[in-house]
């Protein structure tokens, strides 16, 4: 036994010859049941016939439970503070006062092997386990109680089902109804924790390719990117213009430009650069650009200088 404020040994003493097989204790008293070494048995231990008993009040052994049929498990009844419950490996039970050790009610269990045995809080009901994993439960059928201080189970709320619906043509979506937000959702991810993937993969350099030189094991050269080896690089936004959208020009600016000696490929390869399609605008914050208020230039021609196509 130890304090458990300065974890001291205040008594020690010796309950069985080879080991405990099962102890207890409740209020004032300790229970053991063991084994000791036999030479006639082939495993050479042996369960003791007999219930070990403590009195930690005046800390001294009591005298010992009797238990021909070989002590397995004991337990302490947790209402009757006198009370012990032996039980053998074959199911034989008895009920012992310890203060009365000498006698005790009998009952049979109808186990073949017994592996462990409890009882409840309550004192109103056991549990045997044998060898097969089937559990034995004792008690009264029509009062029995396994918590001492029982609490009803907290269910939960039932909630109203949902109104069926008949779908046809004629049925407004209105009626499905929407929840009303006044704070921010889980779902709104910051774009800080937004992930970029399916990046486009790096173009190869022709040059590089064209200088590699063949070994056993493939072709190495040497590195002329300025990177270092597996090193991520930003290929969105590549070769992409600083605006990502761009008003229409006038047909009068077009001509002009045509004038000027633009040809048309390279304005269809400008309008295709500035294209907002050509842009991954879902790992923006904002909205996309395709979809933002345009702002209309005003031309000195008229409505006859506006590109509507």
């Amino acid at each position: 036994m130890l304090d458990a404020t300065s974890l001291t040994v205040v008594k020690s003493w010796q309950a069985h010859a080879a080991n405990i097989n099962d102890m207890d204790a409740q209020g004032e008293f300790i229970v053991t049941c063991g084994a000791s070494m036999k030479q006639q048995v082939a495993q050479g231990l042996m369960l003791d016939p007999f219930v070990n008993v403590f009195d930690v009040k005046n800390m001294n052994s009591m005298k010992p439970i009797p238990f021909p049929p070989l002590a397995a498990h004991v337990r302490l009844h947790p209402r009757m503070l006198t009370t012990a419950i032996v039980i053998s490996q074959h199911g034989q039970m008895h009920v012992v006062d310890l203060l009365n050790p000498n006698t005790s009610n009998v009952r049979y269990a109808n186990i073949t092997y017994l592996q462990n045995f409890e009882i409840a809080p309550s004192g109103e009901a056991l549990a045997m386990v044998d060898a097969d994993g089937i559990i034995h439960l004792w008690g009264s059928p029509s009062k029995i109680r396994f918590a001492d201080l029982a609490v009803p189970i907290e269910l939960p709320n039932h909630e109203e089902p949902v109104p069926e619906m008949s779908w046809s043509v004629e049925t407004p979506l209105n009626s499905v109804g929407m929840h009303f937000y006044r704070e921010a959702l889980f779902s709104a991810w910051p774009p800080d924790i937004i992930s970029d993937v399916g990046a486009p993969p790096v173009l190869p350099d022709l040059t590089l390719l064209s200088g590699l030189k063949r070994a056993e094991w493939g072709w190495y050269g040497p590195n002329t990117r300025g990177l270092r080896r597996n090193q991520v690089e930003d290929t969105r936004n590549a070769g992409k213009s600083a605006s990502s959208l761009q008003a229409p020009k006038f047909l009068s600016e077009k001509a002009k430009a045509m004038f000027s000696g633009l040809s048309a490929a390279a304005e269809v390869q400008a309008e295709q650069a500035s294209d907002p399609l050509m842009e991954f605008e879902s790992l923006k914050p904002e909205a996309p650009a395709m979809y933002r208020n345009l702002e209309i230039k005003y031309s000195k021609f008229g409505v006859d200088d506006y590109d509507f196509g």
